[in-house]
């Protein structure tokens, strides 16, 4: 694979807000040596998409073509060993955001992102296609969230800004601006 860093993925004023155990805000200011995060494709395959993190052992995804794609990601307590595996056999935990009106489920949203199936809804071109579109993104992550991460801050943090990752990938044509994470 050939891979360079995401330089783009945060902007210049890029902060972090998390809360201690007694509900004080700490703000943080991204450190630019911190960015381990990666685009590219595969050599030679030009539909080709991949999406690393070296953050904690190399995790993300690998796009061949529309129905064949792999996850990577760390063995459990090793950053030297590792899992790879086809797209399609990515265990999603059961479950909801807590929305009873939503249909879709991750699996969905993986088969779309890996392109394996058609978008569900029809979207209409507009005329502005050479023209960047700028969205302000917002990522939070709630105390259940920090629990799964076993009250890891850092690997709470890391999945957040591997989502961002993912969508700067799919979606080359909108421009993430500021990027704040609140904990």
């Amino acid at each position: 694979v050939d891979v360079e860093k995401n330089e783009d993925l945060f902007a210049p004023d890029y902060t972090e807000i998390h809360y201690t155990k007694t509900g004080t805000a700490q703000t943080i200011c991204l450190n630019k040596t911190d960015n381990c995060f990666y685009h590219g494709r595969v050599r030679a395959i030009h539909e080709s998409s991949v999406v690393l993190s070296t953050c904690r052992g190399l995790r993300g995804l690998i796009v061949i073509s529309n129905n064949l794609s792999y996850i990577l990601e760390p063995l459990p307590d090793s950053q030297e060993h590792h899992f790879i595996y086809r797209s399609e056999h990515l265990k999603v935990p059961h479950g909801s955001c807590g929305s009873e009106h939503l249909e879709s489920k991750v699996t969905d949203w993986l088969a779309e992102l890996t392109g394996r199936t058609e978008p569900r809804y029809h979207r209409v071109k507009r005329d502005d296609q050479q023209s960047m579109k700028y969205v302000e993104l917002l990522l939070v992550a709630d105390y259940a969230e920090f629990q799964k991460n076993k009250h890891d801050l850092q690997a709470t943090k890391n999945k957040l800004v591997e989502a961002a990752n993912y969508v700067d990938k799919v979606r080359p044509d909108i421009c993430f601006t500021g990027k704040p994470v609140i904990f």
